[in-house]
């Protein structure tokens, strides 16, 4: 996770987040939204309508709830736009959006990266999901060391049946670069 560069993160008081106008995300309510997010979460995708719905539900069920979660279609051509719909009635703290040609996930991540309003950044991949506690274990770390401008904490491999696989990252294990 990184924090916006504009902002640094002087302790990540909540009370000290500052106030941005919506600008029409899709799925966000322009008068729902007072205050800038906490976090916002991009998360590309392309034809993973099958990944997408457990993708976002470990985003949008973490401790940390200030966030925004920005899904990017890149050209998708099966029902991946109808599932980020459905997200996006469910939850307000979802917004869709639709890259013009498809150009892979870093072009989408750039696409999200020009509308995030999250004092930090945090990314995660359509086909992955993050573990509870997540945002809370690299907020912590971010807040331990305020001249930081990026945490990363541990992964983990898992086969389609959610068995663990060799080659993970040690759980957890925020570090603070």
């Amino acid at each position: 996770m990184a924090t916006a560069p504009d902002d640094r993160h002087p302790g990540l008081d909540p009370g000290s987040r500052t106030t941005a106008p919506d600008d029409g995300h899709p799925g966000l309510d322009p008068g729902s939204r007072t205050t800038r997010p906490l976090i916002s979460v991009i998360l590309p995708t392309f034809n993973r309508p099958g990944y997408l719905r457990e993708a976002a539900a470990s985003i949008l069920g973490q401790t940390v709830e200030d966030l925004e979660l920005l899904i990017v279609d890149d050209c998708s051509t099966d029902e991946t736009d109808a599932v980020i719909a459905d997200l996006c009635r469910e939850d307000r703290r979802v917004a869709g959006l639709r890259t013009e040609s498809n150009g892979g996930c870093n072009r989408a991540r750039n696409l999200a990266l020009d509308r995030a309003k999250g004092r930090c950044i945090a990314f995660l991949d359509d086909d992955d999901v993050a573990v509870p506690g997540r945002f809370e274990s690299c907020l912590a770390a971010l807040e331990a060391r305020p001249s930081s401008g990026f945490a990363s904490c541990g992964y983990g491999f898992i086969d389609a049946r959610g068995t663990r696989l060799p080659g993970s990252a040690p759980e957890f294990d925020a570090g603070v670069e």
